[in-house]
């Protein structure tokens, strides 16, 4: 969000599954959905702005990253 909108201010951190909650009940007046919600939010009667992923897309020619944690088992203890 920070790339495409970096002028955004007053932003509030919330659970994932709360946003739509917290837009429809007018504590804020937009809300960034993941996950399933972003397949839901309309039958909630909420509409897009925009679609970060596809704005992502188009920038960069490629996919959205997604987090990731790499591990091996193998490496030496840190001390």
């Amino acid at each position: 969000m920070k790339i495409f909108y970096p002028n955004a201010t007053n932003k509030n951190v919330y659970l994932f599954s709360d946003i739509e909650n917290v837009v429809l009940d007018n504590e804020c007046d937009a809300g960034l959905v993941i996950h399933e919600t972003r397949f839901t939010y309309k039958n909630r009667g909420l509409q897009l702005i925009t679609d970060l992923g596809n704005l992502w897309e188009n920038k960069f020619h490629a996919p959205i990253p997604l987090g990731g944690i790499a591990i091996r088992k193998s490496l030496a203890e840190k001390k």
